[in-house]
């Protein structure tokens, strides 16, 4: 997050790009663990481009300053849903499929095209640039279907330091 000269707060913008339909349209970043996910846009004044939330098929308002549009997807990334949810008290509610949310500035998810049945997925680069929706570029995109493995996974300690099982004798 930056600080302007106005001391607003603004989120933003990452360093992907969202592409709706194979087409770029923003700066992207992406929340791939559950502390940043937690966060959000929470604390900023502004979003500038959009933030995808992995793993969180549902969002709130809460402790929000400002309107934001959503859209839900399910795990290829196709819209379920584009709402504009209101500070405070805007919510999302529960879809059946549903794995991700985008969130971005109020009126922008209409101003990018970005409607149900929607295509979104993550690219690399700039929404500037026209090559980074396309396929032929041979850019890389990111998986958004999961976190990234945990460093807290007790399988790969050694056995004297991984927690008793409940079928160990005690």
């Amino acid at each position: 997050m930056g600080v302007g000269v106005s001391g607003e707060v603004t989120f933003g913008p990452g360093g992907g790009t969202l592409l709706c339909d194979g087409r770029p349209v923003a700066p992207l970043a992406v929340a791939h663990t559950a502390a940043s996910r937690r966060r959000g846009l929470l604390g900023s004044d502004r979003v500038e481009g959009a933030l995808w939330l992995t793993r969180c098929p549902t969002v709130h308002m809460v402790g929000m300053r400002y309107p934001i549009d959503v859209a839900v997807v399910d795990r290829d990334g196709r819209v379920l849903c584009v709402r504009t949810l209101r500070p405070w008290t805007g919510l999302t509610r529960p879809r059946w499929g549903a794995s991700a949310t985008i969130e971005a500035a109020a009126g922008s998810m209409a101003t990018w095209g970005i409607r149900t049945g929607s295509v979104l997925s993550p690219g690399v680069g700039s929404a500037d640039d026209p090559s980074a929706g396309d396929p032929s570029a041979d850019q890389p995109s990111a998986d958004l279907r999961a976190d990234p493995p945990s460093t807290d996974d007790t399988s790969a300690r050694p056995p004297s330091a991984r927690p008793p099982s409940a079928d160990a004798p005690r």
